[in-house]
């Protein structure tokens, strides 16, 4: 019925799809909201955030394959970056490939040293490994992190937890 009433009203479905992406995605459908961002890429190939959260929802659906070649599309289209990058790192922590992870976000910190997300990112990569050379530099990114995302994300329990392992 629903969309009955928008080809009533002369708006275009496509228009409509940001709307119905983030209804899906907001109530748990990533399946139909991954399938709403394949249309938007198709329509707008031009739009690299389409991209990014094209990957995203696929790894929420744990199609990480497509993920990945969705996030290799978006940076020979559009180059590497930060966020591509970092994508890539959260596929492969997910898939419990941490040392892959650890690459990807490497990556992504060396684009731009001053990004909180690149260092969070990268600290909480480094912080899940069993060595106290990774976990000495995690501590050190957490350190150097804005204390207002500090604060908001609680990192001073992580930041705790890797103090008192590096003392024993």
């Amino acid at each position: 019925e629903g969309l009955e009433n928008v080809a009533k009203s002369g708006v275009e479905r496509s228009e409509l799809f940001p709307q119905f992406y983030e209804l899906y995605m907001n109530a748990g459908f990533y399946q139909a909201g991954s399938n709403v961002l394949d249309s938007m890429i198709k329509l707008t190939p031009e739009r690299k955030k389409l991209y990014l959260r094209s990957a995203t929802a696929k790894g929420l659906l744990g199609e990480y394959g497509k993920a990945e070649m969705i996030l290799q599309e978006a940076i020979r289209r559009f180059g590497p970056s930060v966020e591509a990058y970092s994508n890539m790192g959260v596929l492969k922590m997910q898939q419990d490939q941490h040392k892959k992870g650890e690459i990807f976000f490497r990556k992504a910190y060396k684009i731009d040293t001053t990004r909180d997300d690149a260092l969070l990112n990268l600290g909480n990569c480094l912080s899940s490994f069993d060595s106290k050379d990774k976990k000495r530099e995690a501590l050190g990114y957490y350190n150097r992190i804005s204390k207002d995302i500090f604060d908001g994300m609680r990192l001073d329990t992580v930041v705790a937890k890797l103090e008192l392992e590096l003392q024993n």
